[in-house]
């Protein structure tokens, strides 16, 4: 009962500190939005990697088979998603609405993948393992992002699917560190 009465507290306490800080509890649907931007934003740029290699295959500093081969991976599973999401945003609760507009998450992404892009096709030093470490960060973030959206996801289809996206880049992730812990990728 103590428990129970200290969560009471603590809660209220939580809902003070949110009112005393302006923000507003957001609206569930709203959340799901903003979550499905997130992955199908990441799910893109995953999806563009296969032009990462014909850019790297044509300034003559093509990647080590083992790393063209986790590149292809990362974008074609980027974009079988992708191409998925569109049909499932149709499912009910429908998702076709516009997300909110964050300004401090979009600026984020923009910067986080601009310094990306950069990285990726100017590195400065070993490509190799510029690449395995953001794409690391990247498969982490799609997981997190997929299955912090299916906690939120009334929809069984979709939560499955986003349960999915999140082993699958999990499973990614490890194929990349266990590239550079065999070093294959020279």
């Amino acid at each position: 009962a103590i428990v129970i009465v200290l969560g009471g507290v603590y809660l209220a306490y939580q809902q003070q500190q949110i009112s005393n800080l302006g923000l507003q509890r957001t609206d569930p649907h709203q959340e799901l939005l903003l979550g499905y931007k997130m992955l199908g934003n990441n799910l893109e740029n995953g999806s563009q990697m296969k032009d990462l290699i014909l850019f790297r295959k044509g300034t003559f500093r093509a990647p080590s088979q083992e790393l063209e081969r986790l590149m292809s991976l990362v974008a074609k599973t980027a974009s079988t998603f992708k191409t998925e999401l569109k049909d499932l945003r149709k499912l009910e609760p429908t998702l076709l609405e516009t997300p909110p507009k964050l300004k401090l998450l979009d600026t984020m992404e923009q910067l986080s993948v601009k310094a990306g892009k950069l990285d990726m096709l100017f590195p400065h030093g070993t490509f190799d393992m510029r690449f395995v470490g953001l794409q690391y960060l990247a498969t982490q973030m799609i997981s997190s992002i997929a299955l912090s959206t299916s906690y939120l996801e009334p929809n069984k289809e979709r939560k499955a699917w986003l349960e999915n996206i999140s082993k699958e880049f999990d499973e990614i992730r490890e194929q990349l560190i266990s590239s550079v812990e065999t070093c294959q990728m020279s």
